[in-house]
């Protein structure tokens, strides 16, 4: 055990990556991010991301990054291009990339005669090509970073920018859907329960020439209720764990203790303060009634728009300026603090906020 953590914690500080959100997403989900963000990025607009690791837990994927490194070989890869060229370059053909991946995913839906395993991987393939249309504009995101400096890019072309990058978003949530109802029908079809199909990574499935592979490791699944994994730019797949101890300890040295938090910093999108309970987006449950509440997201999407009209406030996990909750905020007018990592981790629904969206600060008051 002691030489599998000493291996781990020597990755994650020689690529120095520290939590950046909890999502609600798949292991199988998760692990095409990381291989799409370090390995497809490259392939498609020469840039990457060195090393993202995903921790698994109950459901949700625990994302940490080097933001800083993709802040800088985002810069490198602009390198003396104007705004312009910027465009023409860069996220123009993203936008075709997208585009070419939105018509695959029709096609394979009209697509006959193809086996389930031969059409999880076309999937999944399209799956990365698509996470890369939406990679590159989340790299210009994190470039420009929480400041309204826009670097070589105009107001109007930042604002161009995130509308471009919610539309590709807002596909995001009917992939997901889409795969976790295609993985429930070929569970349903073998006689095992689908949801253990998306506990394997990509690369598994991708290394299967049978279904009866699945079958066969079912069982090791069964038990990734608690997995990491690390994708690199030089070494794919390069690391993964299933020993509970040690993603135990993992937590320890990189996560914060929930209950020991009484304060969440993150970033002001739109200035204002209010108090209200927390209505956390992940955990599952309903709004508070007619009440006004504290929305709490990973990030927002444009289908959470009639949730965000009812909320007081929004806190998320992710985000720059650019993100869709900061811009829905100013345009409703309403307060945002962004990229806070661990909001979705700490608040649970029922507990009283205080949120201060001058400072970007979030004051527990009481826990439910």
């Amino acid at each position: 055990m002691r030489n599998k953590l000493n291996q781990t914690i020597k990755y994650l500080n020689k690529y120095n990556l520290k939590p950046y959100a909890v999502r609600d997403l798949t292991l199988l989900s998760s692990s095409c991010v990381a291989l799409s963000w370090t390995n497809c990025l490259k392939e498609y607009f020469g840039i990457f991301l060195e090393a993202y690791a995903v921790k698994y837990e109950n459901e949700k994927s625990n994302d940490l990054l080097n933001l800083k490194d993709i802040a800088d070989r985002t810069e490198k890869l602009i390198g003396k291009l104007e705004a312009k060229e910027i465009w023409e370059e860069i996220l123009i053909p993203a936008k075709k990339v997208f585009l070419q991946s939105k018509k695959e995913f029709k096609n394979l839906r009209e697509k006959r005669n193809v086996n389930d395993l031969k059409r999880l991987k076309l999937f999944l393939n399209t799956y990365l090509k698509y996470l890369a249309s939406l990679g590159i504009y989340n790299c210009f995101l994190w470039y420009i970073g929480d400041s309204y400096d826009y670097k070589k890019l105009s107001k109007e072309d930042v604002g161009r920018l995130g509308k471009e990058r919610d539309l590709i978003a807002a596909l995001y949530p009917n992939i997901e859907k889409n795969l976790i109802d295609f993985c429930d029908k070929i569970g349903k079809k073998n006689n095992f329960n689908g949801k253990l199909l998306r506990r394997f990574i990509f690369d598994e499935i991708e290394n299967m020439t049978d279904l009866k592979e699945i079958n066969k490791n079912i069982n090791i699944v069964k038990n990734r209720n608690n997995f990491f994994v690390l994708y690199t730019n030089k070494n794919r797949h390069a690391f993964s764990i299933a020993d509970k101890k040690i993603i135990k300890e993992i937590d320890k040295r990189c996560y914060v203790n929930p209950i020991a938090v009484k304060k969440i910093q993150g970033n002001p999108a739109y200035s204002g303060k209010t108090r209200g309970l927390i209505y956390n987006i992940g955990q599952g449950g309903l709004p508070i009634g007619n009440k006004k509440y504290i929305l709490v997201a990973s990030m927002t999407h444009p289908d959470h728009i009639q949730i965000i009209k009812n909320a007081s406030a929004i806190v998320t996990d992710e985000g720059g300026v650019l993100c869709h909750a900061a811009i829905v905020a100013r345009e409703m007018k309403k307060p945002c603090i962004i990229g806070t990592k661990f909001a979705t981790k700490i608040l649970k629904d029922g507990d009283l906020v205080e949120v201060d969206a001058d400072k970007g600060i979030v004051k527990i008051l009481k826990r439910k």
